[in-house]
């Protein structure tokens, strides 16, 4: 067996895996600078300040996300020629490296580029997408890179680990293809690193599970494992007798997010933080553009970018005598956890094409922020408003509005979750079949939004006033 496919070359103990094995190869990449970096960059953001076992790294999840990757891989190809365990070095090393690209405190800081982006005057369309090539324009400050696509870069232009791949025989941009979905790999093997039931997502959940202490995303991995199979077309799906386990997985990870990652004092935490980072953007500390990017990664100064330096730069700036009372009390926040006041909330469980009228609810309670400044004497800039997007428990809903079929590709339809069906040995898509929760839950999203006042002067008795004033000011029935 060629030392790229030994994937027992070395071992390590996981504590939601138990014993990983991995190749040569990848404990080459492992022992990288730039991965070693992903040490440094916490999992879930700020999450940990609500649940304290929720301080696990990037490092460890792309550790699992490979090993589950592997484990999908042998689920699906039962006896594998050398090609094959050739193809499923390059999957496994897709899921170690499908995180190597995150900012600094993850998502929040995406998210905080976007929303600095669309505030800033003659802002143009800003986040390149997963597989969007660019080009440097005179709009080029106000265009950012997502992690996929920075990962993507990292391949290309971090010369350790182009190094590594080079003398293994791997093509860079063939391993990025696969976490940015592009290119031409079969589409059996990018299921595996993105779909409603990927390795990402699997690892994601038992480690949520596991590290606080919470059921939600407790799941029957090996009983899935041993029911993925191929239908008459060759296409992976998964056995009938499976149905209900996918269907509490994906339940999993509904609750999952209700519970944790939207949780009052986390959502509050992380709108503080946004506000924070945008703040650093100003003061050219946050690097996003794609000229910055592959400055950064060809200069080595990547692998210094993370959630440790990040809160080296707040801690200097809250220090600073330079830095406006306002700033410093977003910056007190975050070193001292002081979470501020959920004033509102919204909640509400309705169909997927209801976004529109989502964000109107938004857009009004965004407005109302202004009145409550003046009406109450409290910082505008410390009135804020959170929402979650919308979220679905699948990547597609079963029905999909025509507007939108244009834009749908082969790759989206291919992230569905496909079910076996014993007679016709042909399979379908999850929230097709009539038994499953997913027909009727599939078209469905949770949205939620919330209003937060951080100000230390806020009394219960204020925001009990605020409260009326945003009721009776907008009366959603919705409101919890």
């Amino acid at each position: 067996m060629p030392p790229s496919t030994d994937f027992e070359f070395n071992k390590l103990h996981d504590s939601v895996h138990k014993t990983i094995g991995l190749s040569k190869l990848e404990v080459e990449i492992i022992d990288t600078r730039t991965f070693q970096r992903l040490r440094n960059i916490k999992q879930l953001s700020l999450v940990h300040y609500v649940f304290p076992g929720a301080d696990y790294s990037r490092f460890s999840h792309s550790l699992g996300t490979c090993h589950l990757a592997g484990k999908l891989f042998d689920a699906m190809y039962k006896n594998p020629t050398e090609e094959q365990l050739k193809l499923k070095q390059k999957i496994r090393l897709a899921g170690l490296l499908h995180d190597i690209g995150h900012y600094p405190f993850s998502h929040t800081t995406e998210d905080a580029i976007k929303q600095y982006i669309n505030k800033a005057p003659n802002a143009k369309s800003g986040l390149v997408k997963k597989g969007e090539t660019t080009t440097e324009t005179t709009f080029s400050a106000q265009r950012y890179l997502d992690h996929e696509n920075i990962g993507s870069k990292i391949l290309d232009h971090n010369k350790e680990i182009r190094s590594i791949l080079d003398k293994n025989g791997i093509d860079p941009i063939e391993i990025s293809n696969l976490f940015i979905k592009k290119g031409e790999s079969p589409p059996e093997i990018k299921i595996l690193i993105s779909s409603d039931l990927d390795a990402d997502r699997l690892d994601y959940l038992l480690r949520d599970a596991h590290y606080m202490g919470l059921p939600y995303g407790s799941t029957d991995l090996n009983y899935i494992l041993r029911q993925m199979r191929h239908d008459k077309d060759n296409r992976p799906c998964f056995d009938s007798k499976a149905l209900r386990t996918i269907d509490h997985f994906l339940l999993c990870r509904y609750f999952d997010y209700s519970q944790v990652i939207f949780q009052k004092t986390v959502t509050g935490m992380e709108e503080v933080l946004k506000r924070v980072l945008q703040y650093l953007i100003t003061k050219n500390e946050i690097k996003y553009s794609e000229s910055e990017i592959i400055e950064l990664i060809s200069s080595g100064k990547w692998n210094e970018y993370d959630d440790i330096h990040i809160m080296g730069v707040i801690r200097a700036y809250y220090n600073s005598t330079d830095t406006p009372s306002e700033e410093k009390l977003f910056m007190k926040s975050i070193i001292e956890r002081i979470p501020p006041k959920e004033i509102a909330k919204l909640e509400y469980i309705d169909g997927i094409d209801r976004v529109e009228s989502f964000k109107a609810k938004i857009s009004d309670l965004t407005s109302l922020t202004q009145r409550i400044s003046e009406k109450f004497g409290i910082n505008g800039k410390h009135i804020f408003v959170w929402d979650n997007g919308g979220l679905r428990l699948t990547k597609m809903g079963r029905m999909t509005e025509v507007s939108k079929a244009q834009a749908i590709t082969v790759e989206d339809l291919n992230q569905r979750i496909r079910i076996h069906h014993r007679i016709s040995e042909d399979s379908h898509p999850i929230m097709e079949r009539n038994d499953s929760l997913m027909s009727i839950l599939a078209d469905r999203a949770l949205y939620s939004m919330r209003l937060f006042v951080l100000d230390p002067n806020l009394t219960d008795a204020k925001v009990m006033e605020i409260q009326n004033f945003v009721f009776e000011t907008l009366p959603f029935r919705d409101w919890k």
